[in-house]
């Protein structure tokens, strides 16, 4: 194939996401927003950041990197990661437990980020991180 045919097909390629796909991810930055806001709560404004990072595509899904920042010190922390398949659900959550968690709907995969952060290891983890952000 030349190079102008190949153009012309890559201009005709649609390069959006599926819906099932954009819903659990939208469900992912919803969840990850209102933890983020939680956390900067009381914080002057940009000294705690959450964001999710696109990372490698997997057999799983994409890889999607929920990172904790603390831009003032350079510091970046993989809180986890989550997968999403092209057809959205099963979202699978790599907690750092063995296996990683399937979450079926976007209520499981809530409660499953909060079960998460409640362990005492995350909470400490994220209390850290907070408390950085505030010197």
């Amino acid at each position: 194939m030349n190079r102008e045919a190949l153009a012309s097909r890559l201009r005709d390629t649609p390069l959006h996401a599926d819906e099932a796909y954009k819903a659990a991810k939208h469900a992912l930055d919803e969840y990850v927003g209102a933890l983020g806001s939680n956390m900067s709560e009381g914080l002057e404004a940009g000294r705690l950041l959450m964001v999710v990072e696109p990372g490698y595509l997997l057999n799983i899904g994409q890889q999607l990197n929920v990172v904790v920042r603390v831009p003032g010190l350079g510091v970046e922390d993989v809180l986890f990661r989550a997968y999403i398949p092209p057809t959205g659900f099963p979202v699978n959550l790599d907690l750092y437990d063995a296996e990683p968690v399937a979450c079926a709907d976007e209520d499981a995969l809530g409660e499953a980020i909060l079960q998460f952060v409640a362990q005492p290891a995350v909470r400490n983890r994220l209390a850290t991180l907070r408390e950085m952000a505030q010197n």
